[in-house]
């Protein structure tokens, strides 16, 4: 069972999710149709990750940008700015915070929740916009900006909160340092995988989804919640190259499914971004609440490589690459499995031997 202390941190960390992608969900719809300078996503990527990675106070970097940042989509919603911050809230900020609060037996409980917890904002807010058409309840863009500052303003605080509780003294102590070698395997399964969510995936649920959906009682929220449970019951009950690997085979999976029924292409690629955000993130992090040391360089593989792979994804896509991707996908897990048990038996033998000078 969980302590008190550990639910408090699960509620804090999930509220701190639900917040910014609130933020998001909000500000993506009333952003201005502007993709002509979406290119834009690979320089402003890569200054903030020689900022972020090369600066000591990174973490009072981060806020320091996200708060400038959030002030200036109130003015400016270009799309590429969107993605930009999307990247560093969501996948820097959020998910840093929760793979260095929860260690890796908790991850695997909490980090599906937190994974739909990325994206509940957007289910929440067009929920709030059925039942605005429905009833009339006149919701104007104004007041989704005013919601979208609200939810901005709560998520970095949370974040700055939450981050700042406890040092990464403890943890260090704990956990062995990230090394390149991790660092350059999670950056192949983030560039395999933003690629092809970015060619082949659609963050938009199509309207005959949602509209079945909506003959449920629970809805959207309550579909997800649901997801979120069994997929935190699968996790604790498996090993994570098994649950790594499922992600690989749900895209092989919706291929095939495209392949033969091409009427239902629209619910497969939305299907494919919930994976994301149902399996691949929180499989990711799970790595990441292994080692210690992780939020410096986190925005080589989750800002750099993934803005990298969205361009790729968005301007240079042909689908003879899904099959050999999906297969060095696979590769990379089990190499990446391989690597980090060498890691963490490297760690623990020089433990020892640090334990046994000490004695002697």
């Amino acid at each position: 069972m969980m302590g008190f202390h550990e639910t408090r941190a699960f509620f804090a960390i999930w509220g701190l999710f639900i917040f910014a992608s609130s933020q998001l969900a909000c500000i993506d719809y009333i952003k201005q149709d502007n993709n002509d300078y979406r290119w834009f996503l690979i320089p402003a990527s890569g200054m903030y990750t020689l900022l972020h990675s090369t600066n000591k106070s990174y973490t009072h970097v981060m806020f320091s940008i996200l708060t400038c940042s959030s002030v200036v989509l109130s003015i400016y919603r270009s799309d590429w700015f969107i993605r930009w911050y999307y990247n560093v809230l969501i996948h820097l900020m959020c998910w840093g915070v929760a793979a260095k609060r929860c260690d890796y037996e908790s991850s695997k409980t909490h980090f599906p929740f937190f994974g739909v917890g990325s994206n509940i904002g957007y289910l929440l807010l067009s929920t709030t916009m059925y039942f605005d058409k429905k009833y009339g309840l006149m919701i104007t863009d104004n007041t989704v900006l005013i919601i979208s500052v609200l939810c901005g303003g709560l998520s970095i605080f949370i974040g700055g909160i939450t981050q700042e509780y406890e040092t990464d003294s403890d943890e260090g102590s704990k956990r062995p340092a990230l090394k390149n070698s991790i660092i350059y395997f999670i950056s192949g399964l983030v560039f395999i995988e933003s690629y092809l969510c970015e060619s082949t995936g659609n963050y938009s649920m199509p309207d005959g989804l949602s509209n079945a959906i909506y003959q449920v009682q629970f809805g959207k929220v309550g579909i997800a919640l649901a997801c979120s449970a069994v997929a935190s019951f699968i996790f604790k009950s498996t090993d994570w190259r098994t649950t790594a690997i499922a992600s690989p085979m749900f895209h092989l999976l919706l291929y095939a499914f495209d392949k033969s029924v091409n009427k239902y292409a629209d619910v497969t690629r939305y299907g494919r971004t919930f994976i994301s955000f149902l399996l691949f993130d929180p499989s990711k992090e799970m790595i990441n609440a292994r080692f210690s040391k992780t939020l410096r360089w986190k925005p080589i593989p989750d800002v750099l490589i993934r803005s990298f792979a969205m361009i790729l994804g968005n301007y240079a896509y042909h689908e003879s690459v899904i099959i050999p991707l999906l297969m060095v996908w696979c590769a990379l897990i089990y190499f990446t499995d391989k690597q980090i048990s060498k890691e963490l038996e490297t760690n623990c033998e020089e433990r020892l031997h640090t334990v046994d000078l000490i004695q002697i």
